[in-house]
């Protein structure tokens, strides 16, 4: 089933698209900003807190000894020698927490210094897990919408009537073409019938109706717009050189079939083609009304 993408389709995707670009952005965001909690003391802090406490002590001690009046040599002495005791308790605890106090060293930041291959298979299979739901999401939006019901990939109504088609194209010894609906419409007569349905089984009964077949204008090859070429009276590609004769069934060049076709249906004189439904062209060597070139090819 070929359809247009109508506007609904590109809104749909283009939803889908800013979502999942937003959930990347938000997950390598969430990576690269490792949580920071703030957790109970330590053993080594409780360390430094009990050293602080006990040079505060010290010194406190100290100046109240020094405070007091002096009473007797002995005691001035004993103070003496106490403080002297506390000046190298002082100096051990002091010692100990500026060891305890050294600036501690962060570890680096795996996100900065680089990341591991663990992390890199992490992100690849969620990257890719995204991609597809991606995917699956804007496909799931392009089959909601509906077919077009206008124009290419619906069914066209050719407006003049099938007398009046197959009489410009006797005249013109020419096709007749609809832009709207891309196609090519071409009388048909072939040499045998039986043959010929057997190769077009799929939509003889419109093509055997009116007599005619729909081709499609895209080349099979590459899908090149396929002009018809007045002298020759055949279909000739001018991008790859594929030839085709009035019936649309391959002659030459590189294309892997003949031109394919859309469905034809009568309604009293009028013909309407369905180009939502494409029907591939006849194999290589099908060849139902053995036309030559009736002059020089174009390409």
């Amino acid at each position: 089933m070929i359809g247009a993408i109508t506007t609904g389709a590109i809104v749909g995707i283009g939803v889908v698209a800013v979502v999942v670009l937003a959930g990347i952005f938000f997950a390598v965001a969430a990576l690269r900003s490792p949580a920071r909690g703030q957790g109970r003391l330590d053993s080594a802090a409780m360390r430094r807190d009990a050293a602080r406490r006990k040079l505060e002590e010290a010194r406190r001690e100290a100046e109240e000894r020094a405070s007091r009046p002096v009473e007797s040599t002995d005691l001035v002495q004993a103070e003496g020698s106490e403080l002297e005791a506390a000046g190298a308790e002082l100096a051990t605890v002091e010692a100990t927490d500026v060891e305890v106090y050294a600036p501690p060293v962060a570890p680096p930041d795996p996100v900065e210094v680089g990341i591991t291959r663990r992390r890199v298979l992490n992100r690849g299979v969620v990257a890719g897990s995204v991609v597809g739901l991606a995917a699956l999401g804007g496909a799931s939006v392009a089959f909601l919408i509906p077919a077009p019901t206008k124009g290419f990939g619906s069914k066209v109504t050719v407006s003049t009537s099938l007398e009046e088609i197959k009489a410009k194209i006797l005249s013109d010894k020419a096709p007749y073409y609809v832009p709207e609906g891309k196609f090519y419409l071409m009388t048909y007569k072939p040499q045998n019938e039986a043959e010929a349905e057997v190769a077009y089984k799929d939509i003889w009964a419109g093509v055997k109706a009116a007599g005619m077949f729909a081709l499609y204008q895209k080349c099979p090859h590459l899908g090149c717009k396929v002009p018809w070429c007045q002298s020759s009276q055949w279909f000739e590609c001018p991008c790859h050189g594929s030839q085709y004769n009035k019936a649309g069934e391959k002659k030459g060049g590189p294309a892997p079939r003949g031109m394919d076709r859309f469905p034809i249906e009568l309604s009293g004189g009028s013909v309407t083609v369905d180009t939502g439904k494409v029907v591939l062209g006849p194999p290589v060597g099908v060849d139902t009304i053995s036309q030559s070139p009736e002059g020089p090819n174009c390409v």
